[in-house]
């Protein structure tokens, strides 16, 4: 009986101490969401990040702007201080309905970089490599729309993944266009937003999506 109380106790007090030693390993190896992000941004453009726009922030800064029915939508905005943005945008369309997510570095109006950070459902995405990546969408213009089999060429291995990247490329062009472009063309500009009825919204500095048209003041 003695002996059967004694062993109860040791693996209690095991369990004590085992449950202490995780839970400390646990803190000092926590690494949060936008430490992830910063490193995975370290690896895609040399540059500081000045600002950053994620989650509910993002889309109270940009609201309807971020999605797209046909591209997809935007995840992540990133501005550096030497003037490009990076874009962080999910493609529709990939295999097994499932999407791929890039971080799209763009200055002045040109794709510098096209990094592949997560993907859903994609069991070819191993096919997809850097030099792919760069031969299909660095140097690009903003201002083109990029179709698959007509400017990018798809990835032999993961043609349907490839149809992901391209809508992800497009996503974040078509929003660095609308956002980002416009403003800085006409820095101040004010988005105003005409609804049905002949109300208008006014954005100062940020971009309101409605029911109706955008125009730039």
């Amino acid at each position: 009986m003695k002996v059967s109380v004694k062993a109860s106790i040791v693996l209690i007090a095991i369990a004590l101490v085992s449950g202490f030693i995780l839970s400390v390993l646990s803190d000092l190896l926590y690494v949060s969401e936008e430490e992830k992000d910063n490193r995975k941004l370290a690896t895609v453009y040399a540059s500081e990040i000045t600002e950053r726009y994620t989650s509910d922030v993002l889309t109270e800064k940009y609201g309807d702007i971020l999605k797209n029915e046909t591209y997809g939508e935007v995840t992540g905005v990133y501005f550096c201080d030497d003037g490009a943005v990076i874009v962080k945008a999910k493609g529709k369309g990939g295999y097994s309905s499932g999407w791929v997510e890039c971080y799209v570095v763009i200055k002045d109006g040109v794709v510098k970089n096209v990094v592949v950070s997560d993907n859903a459902n994609q069991s070819f995405i191993g096919f997809i490599k850097e030099s792919w990546l760069a031969e299909q969408f660095e140097g690009r213009s903003t201002d083109k729309e990029l179709t698959m089999n007509v400017d990018v060429t798809p990835n032999a291995g993961a043609s349907k993944s490839s149809n992901a990247i391209n809508n992800s490329v497009n996503m974040a062009m078509s929003f660095y266009n609308k956002a980002i472009k416009t403003q800085q063309q006409n820095p101040g500009g004010n988005i105003v937003t005409m609804k049905a009825g002949g109300n208008a919204d006014v954005s100062l500095n940020g971009y309101e999506t409605g029911n109706g048209k955008e125009v730039l003041l």
